[in-house]
């Protein structure tokens, strides 16, 4: 299995879809979901709340580094946090889809 998923949050919803369809439409990924979220975490010695938006971006191994170079160069934050997760299983046939809709 070559599918990856790889999650980012941003904070504002506007950058978080302006992210979305650039990946979508450059064919480095095949689905990108978009959830509200509440993040905690550590900043500059203080406990910080935010009000963020997660990026789940599907796509394939080979297509990892671009799609993170992308979020990288559209990504408001000083620090974006770009997680890369291995996929295990998926269900039948999502793979196939994931090969035939990205580049």
């Amino acid at each position: 299995m070559n599918t990856k998923i790889i999650l980012t949050t941003i904070d504002n919803g506007h950058k978080a879809e302006e992210i979305a369809e650039a990946l979508l439409k450059e064919k480095i990924a095949a689905c990108v979901s978009i959830v509200p979220v509440t993040s905690h975490y550590w900043w500059k010695n203080h406990i910080e709340r935010s009000e963020e938006f997660q990026l789940m971006i599907k796509t394939k191994e080979k297509l990892v580094d671009e799609v993170i170079n992308k979020i990288k160069k559209l990504h408001t934050y000083d620090l974006p946090v770009i997680d890369v997760i291995d996929v295990e299983k998926s269900s039948e046939g999502e793979e196939k889809w994931i090969n035939e809709v990205t580049k």
